[in-house]
């Protein structure tokens, strides 16, 4: 049962509450209890009033919608359910009720629709009142006056022009059939239309043909039935005989024998079939009659042989789970999925990235390329040097790789073609390396936006440690004191974060 929080106060027979009158005389009523003490009954009888219609809304609520209404203080779900209370016994004003709430009370009148949500009087006769006011059909058909007539239209043929749904053939010359005899004829020679007159429940034409010879012919002749355009002729033994191509939709047989199809045609298009076996086989005996070829490559019908091998053809092609707008393929080979779906999950799983090349992995802790380049960076430099094999002198920059130089006696020497000192150096950035030593210094220029820091790479990592930099001002900043400064904190054998109050810096650094 549904259940109401909300509760009146103070309703009992004996309770501690001012009478109507005292409390229409209180002067709090329009000013509220000042300040000093006020009576208890007073403050009950306020009390009361507020709950008493607060209950009773709550009350309404849960008797209309079935739902509770607890004192939980969400306004919103409160007012929802008291929407939902009031629309059980109230209609919510819309464009249709202002409509109908403005046309005139005028007697004899019938407010219909004239359109969405307007409305407009009609005039209402008493025989109108009458007629609406009946129970059932059969009323207002005795009321309107048709038995007769409804009796007597329930076995008369339509007019001509009319659209026959469906003829009560009882009363006519015949109870299954209707005949219509030729003057001048034997009495037994005519047209007959048969209802189940030919057994099987199937309807047809029947020809009496008495002394004639029998058949049909269907003509289309001109609006003065005197010229005939066309005709199609049954004859006594059922033969059919047409002047012109015979159609089935879009395909057609030709008075040659010859049939037309998109079966005999390719890519949906529609083509004889002479074309298309001579395109398929030349010069092959056909019966014109039929438009079969009988042979012993075809072990006789090519009809039949056709029937069969297309037969078996689109049997296997059924069997194959190809989607055949698409080309894809589906199957237990593929996880129960489509190729395509299967390919792209496999695909998908290689941490390639398409636009670059690269790879991504933790076997190289991180891309491929950046591995490469910091394994291979050092020994492409080595193999900077090249030997001469004219004379088997080396030229060019020697690496600092054990075992990689020039030896007499297990020490390594030097020569001008053979230097201690390797060095690479631009305008902006260069790098000279002490191989007997293994120290590098490195320098370089920073250029800024404004005052700030800036993340720089060394031009090549130090294989060790970093053990000094320097950092000089190349042009003037809006500092006080115009100092460029070092993020030392920062440093790795890789780079650093370089911090200036000018435009630009040059930065020496030094490490092995």
């Amino acid at each position: 049962m549904a259940k109401n929080d909300f509760k009146p106060f103070a309703t009992g027979a004996s309770a501690n509450v001012i009478t109507q009158a005292e409390y229409e005389a209180l002067t709090a009523l329009l000013t509220g209890f000042q300040a000093g003490k006020a009576s208890s009954a007073e403050i009950n009888k306020a009390i009361r009033q507020a709950t008493f219609v607060a209950a009773a809304l709550a009350q309404y609520i849960t008797n209309k919608t079935g739902q509770d209404v607890p004192d939980n203080g969400d306004i919103a779900a409160f007012i929802t359910k008291m929407a939902a209370a009031l629309g059980k016994d109230f209609q919510a004003l819309d464009a249709a009720l202002t409509s109908l709430a403005a046309l005139p009370a005028t007697a004899d009148t019938l407010a219909y629709f004239t359109g969405p949500d307007t409305l407009a009087l009609t005039n209402l006769t008493a025989a109108g009142r009458n007629l609406i006011n009946k129970a059932d059909v059969a009323s207002i058909i005795q009321y309107l006056g048709l038995q007769n007539t409804i009796t007597q239209a329930a076995n008369s043929v339509q007019r001509i022009g009319d659209t026959m749904s469906w003829l009560n053939v009882t009363g006519l010359i015949q109870s299954a059939s209707m005949r219509v005899n030729t003057p001048a004829s034997p009495s037994v020679q005519g047209l007959t239309i048969d209802w189940n007159g030919i057994g099987f429940g199937t309807a047809g034409l029947t020809n009496n043909r008495g002394l004639g010879t029998g058949g049909f012919i269907f003509r289309t002749v001109d609006a003065e039935n005197k010229n005939e355009y066309g005709r199609v002729t049954f004859n006594e033994v059922g033969e059919i005989f047409a002047g012109r191509n015979i159609y089935a939709g879009p395909a057609k047989y030709a008075i040659d024998g010859n049939s037309y199809g998109t079966i005999w045609g390719t890519g949906g298009n529609s083509e004889w079939l002479s074309n298309n076996l001579n395109a398929r086989f030349g010069a092959i005996p056909v019966n014109n009659t039929t438009g079969d070829v009988n042979g012993t490559a075809w072990g006789g019908s090519l009809a039949v042989n056709l029937t069969a091998r297309f037969n078996d053809l689109q049997s296997k092609i059924n069997a194959i789970p190809v989607d055949n707008p698409s080309g894809n393929i589906r199957g237990s080979a593929w996880g129960n999925d489509w190729l395509s779906n299967y390919l792209n999950n496999r695909f998908n799983a290689i941490p390639v990235n398409n636009s670059t090349g690269d790879i991504n992995g933790p076997a190289w802790g991180g891309l491929l390329s950046a591995h490469l380049f910091a394994k291979w960076g050092d020994i492409y430099n080595q193999l900077n040097a090249r030997m001469l094999m004219s004379g088997g002198t080396f030229t060019g920059n020697v690496g600092t790789a054990a075992g990689f130089g020039l030896y007499e006696n297990g020490q390594r020497v030097y020569s001008p073609l053979n230097p201690s000192v390797i060095a690479a150096m631009n305008p902006n950035a260069g790098w000279e390396k002490d191989i007997r030593t293994g120290r590098i210094t490195q320098w370089f220029r920073v250029t800024y936006s404004g005052p700030g820091h800036v993340a720089v790479t060394w031009p090549i990592p130090f294989p060790n440690a970093v053990i000094a930099i320097n950092d000089t001002v190349i042009q003037s900043g809006t500092g006080a004191d115009n100092l460029s400064m070092v993020q030392t904190g920062s440093v790795t054998l890789t780079g650093a974060i370089v911090g200036c109050d000018g435009n630009g810096s040059y930065v020496t650094v030094t490490g092995y």
